[in-house]
């Protein structure tokens, strides 16, 4: 797993790169705002619950996907990762 460290309003988030696969069981997606610039664009993502499953987990999580322009994409998904 390869973690990047990035500050934002004030508080330290780590970025992490996808290890493992996820499948989508249910998702709410909101676009705040368009997300336009390419080549400056953050994800933060909070997991709300996980449980595990045999060598799986269930984990319900919450982004935001924005932008150094004020663009913004909210989402909340359920999701199995294998």
């Amino acid at each position: 797993m390869h973690n990047n460290i990035i500050q934002l309003d004030d508080q330290i988030h780590y970025a992490t790169t996808k290890t493992r696969e996820e499948w989508m069981i249910e998702s709410s997606i909101k676009s705040k705002r368009a997300v336009r610039d390419p080549e400056n664009i953050f994800a933060l993502m909070e997991v709300r619950s996980i449980k595990k499953i045999g060598d799986n987990m269930m984990a319900i999580t919450q982004s935001r996907i924005f932008d150094g322009q004020g663009g913004l994409f909210e989402s909340r998904l359920k999701g199995f990762l294998s």
